[in-house]
């Protein structure tokens, strides 16, 4: 696990290091967003769901700044969390390195994952690519 993640790092800091200085900079940004619909959770009944969540972009300089969100999912296993990263702007996307953590009250277990991103904004489609790699171990809690 401990190669998986200096390869990861050391791919994110090279695609970051190497975006040219020329690039967009980044503009403050921000939604709110609430859902609702239906999910099943392994070994039990499914049920409704409520979704709310929170993003924003704050630019320190030019093409660098933070990104976070915060959401929650009520309802059965609901879910409580936030993610936050770095971004760097570069012509025609975006690149960082989010922290995200997750309460899920279902089981009373807790998660963070480290989620190296990037995307690329053509001409008629986004295209958006990341990895989500769990830092903590497999948990079995509550039910």
């Amino acid at each position: 696990m401990k190669k998986t993640l200096v390869a990861l790092l050391f791919v994110s800091v090279s695609a970051l290091v190497s975006v040219p200085a020329r690039a967009q900079p980044l503009e403050p940004f921000g939604k709110i967003e609430l859902s609702g619909g239906a999910e099943r959770e392994a070994h039990n009944p499914s049920g409704g769901r409520f979704t709310a969540e929170a993003l924003g972009v704050w630019p320190f300089m030019g093409s660098f700044g933070v990104q976070g969100a915060l959401h929650y999912v009520g309802g059965q296993g609901s879910r409580i969390g936030f993610n936050v990263a770095p971004v760097l702007a570069f012509d025609g996307g975006k690149a960082g390195f989010f922290v995200s953590y997750q309460h899920r009250g279902l089981r009373d277990t807790d998660f963070v994952h480290l989620i190296p991103a990037v995307a690329f904004y053509l001409p008629q489609v986004n295209l958006n690519a990341w990895y989500s790699h769990p830092v903590n171990g497999r948990q079995t809690g509550g039910d």
